[in-house]
């Protein structure tokens, strides 16, 4: 049987319901789930969520360039390769660039090489490298 998806915007009681049970994000989630500072975008399958994406715009880098942010996406395992993750990139990017940003970033890691499989199928690709250091253990000099 086909799935029905529908993707919208996070209801207020999902929003409180969500901030809730994610205290430590509480501030940057809100001001994001609010529209303040950026959107949500939800993935229903037979009624129930089955994913989410949200994402913010950055400060403009010029006056040409401004980048809308994926800052989480998530989708239910046992659903993922149904275009839904898919779909809510697609949503966000259209609203993003409504909202004034001509390029899209997310941060993933070099070892995720499903993500990065994912978002290149979205025309994403490496454009910075960040270098980090584990500071608990003793560098070698």
């Amino acid at each position: 049987a086909a799935r029905e998806h529908v993707y919208a915007h996070l209801s207020e009681a999902a929003r409180a319901e969500y901030l809730s049970s994610h205290p430590a994000a509480a501030a940057r989630t809100a001001a994001i789930l609010s529209g303040k500072e950026g959107a949500c975008f939800v993935a229903q399958s037979n009624g129930k969520i089955a994913g989410f994406l949200m994402g913010t715009l950055a400060e403009p880098i010029t006056p040409e360039i401004r980048y809308g942010v994926i800052d989480n996406i998530r989708v239910i395992p046992e659903l993922r390769g149904q275009g839904i993750g898919s779909q809510l990139v697609v949503n966000f990017s259209e609203w993003a660039a409504k909202s004034g940003a001509t390029r899209l970033s997310v941060d993933v890691s070099p070892r995720n090489e499903s993500a990065l499989r994912f978002y290149a199928r979205h025309g994403l690709t490496p454009a910075t490298l960040i270098l980090e250091s584990d500071l608990t253990k003793k560098a070698v000099a």
